[in-house]
C-alpha cells in the first residue's frame, strides 16, 4: 500500500503555491508584453526583458549558491528550453502588435494538446480518450473558426494570430524535449541556463535588425511591462513552470492553460480598454471547451491507471 506523509504534504502544498503564482503570472504577463511594446520595438522589448532576468537570476544564483552546470545533458535541457524562451517569445511579442492580449491567452491555451501529439512521436505516450480526441477536433474548430474570422483589421490579425499559434508549437516542443531530455538540473538553474543562451541571441537580432531604443524614449507603459516581465515573467514564472514540471506530469502543468485565459481577458479589458469581437468571443470559447474535454479525458486515464496500480499492490501479497 502507498503511504502519504507530512513529506509529502508539504510538498503538495508547495506546488499549488507555485500553480497559484503561475496563474496569475501568466494571465498578467499579455497585458504586460503589450505595454513593453508600447514604445519599443517587440524584438528591443524582448532582450531587455532577457538582459535584466539574465543579471537578477545570476545574482539570485550565487546567492543561493545554486550552480549552473554546463555537462552536456544540462547544455542539452538549456537549449531545450530555450525554444521557449527565445523562439515562442520571438514570435510572441512579433504577434502582440496584433492581437487582444486576451487572445494571445486563449491561443496558449492550445499548447496542451499540441505537447500531447508531440508527445506521442518523442515521448512515445499512448493516445488519449475518445473524449480527448473529440476535445482535440472542438478545438481545431475554434482555431479553424479564429482564422476565417473577418475583422476590419483581418490581415493583421491572422499574421498575429499564426506567430502566436508557431509560439505555442515551440513552446510546446520545448516542455517535451525538456521531458525527454531529463538532465536532472533544478528548475531555478534550468531558468537561467535557457537565459544565458536566449539573451545573446536577442542582441544579436537587434544588432543586425538596428532596432535599438535609447532608454529616454521608453514610456511609463513599456517600462512597468518590462520590470514586471523580466522578475515575474522570465524568472518568478518559469522557475514556477519548471518547478511544476519536474514535480508532475505534463498534463497537469496543461490545467493552467485552461484557467489563465479566463483572467487574462478580464485583465485586458479592465486595464487596456481591450475588445473581443463576437466571432472571437465564439471561437475563443469552442477552443477552451476542446481543451476542457482534452484535459477532463486525460484526468479519467491517469485515475484508471492509479486504480489498476492499487489493485496490482493490493492483490501482491508482499506488500
Amino acid at each position: 500500500m502507498t503511504k502519504t506523509g507530512l513529506g509529502d504534504t508539504s510538498i503538495n502544498i508547495v506546488v499549488a503555491a507555485a500553480y497559484a503564482t503561475l496563474v496569475v503570472i501568466w494571465a498578467t504577463s499579455p497585458l504586460m508584453i503589450v505595454w513593453s511594446n508600447d514604445s519599443l520595438p517587440p524584438l528591443f522589448s524582448g532582450a531587455v526583458r532577457l538582459t535584466v532576468s539574465l543579471i537578477l537570476g545570476l545574482g539570485i544564483s550565487a546567492l543561493l549558491k545554486q550552480r549552473v552546470e554546463f555537462n552536456r545533458p544540462a547544455v542539452q535541457s538549456y537549449f531545450a528550453a530555450s525554444l521557449g524562451s527565445f523562439g515562442a517569445m520571438l514570435l510572441t511579442y512579433h504577434g502582440a502588435q496584433f492581437v487582444p492580449s486576451g487572445l494571445m491567452s486563449v491561443l496558449f491555451g492550445v499548447t496542451p494538446i499540441l505537447t500531447m501529439v508531440m508527445g506521442l512521436y518523442i515521448l512515445q505516450e499512448p493516445l488519449p480518450r475518445p473524449l480527448g480526441r473529440a476535445g482535440i477536433a472542438v478545438a481545431l474548430c475554434g482555431l479553424v473558426a479564429l482564422f476565417a474570422g473577418k475583422e476590419d483589421n483581418g490581415h493583421f490579425q491572422l499574421h498575429g494570430i499564426a506567430s502566436l499559434l508557431g509560439a505555442s508549437v515551440l513552446f510546446s516542443l520545448s516542455a517535451v524535449l525538456l521531458k525527454k531530455i531529463d538532465a536532472g538540473v533544478a528548475p531555478f538553474p534550468t531558468t537561467i541556463g535557457a537565459l544565458i543562451v536566449s539573451t545573446p541571441a536577442f542582441w544579436v537580432l537587434i544588432y543586425l535588425t538596428d532596432s535599438f531604443v535609447s532608454p529616454s524614449l521608453w514610456s511609463i507603459k513599456s517600462q512597468l511591462g518590462i520590470l514586471h516581465l523580466s522578475i515575474f515573467g522570465s524568472l518568478v514564472g518559469w522557475f514556477a513552470y519548471y518547478f511544476i514540471l519536474a514535480k508532475t506530469s505534463i498534463t497537469a502543468v496543461s490545467l493552467v492553460t485552461l484557467i489563465v485565459p479566463m483572467f487574462a481577458v478580464w485583465i485586458g479589458i479592465v486595464f487596456n480598454d481591450e475588445t473581443l469581437s463576437h466571432s472571437q468571443s465564439l471561437a475563443s470559447i469552442t477552443i477552451l471547451a476542446g481543451l476542457a474535454m482534452f484535459i477532463a479525458a486525460k484526468k479519467r486515464t491517469k485515475k484508471s491507471e492509479e486504480v489498476e496500480i492499487d489493485e496490482v499492490l493490493k492483490s501482491d501479497p508482499a506488500s
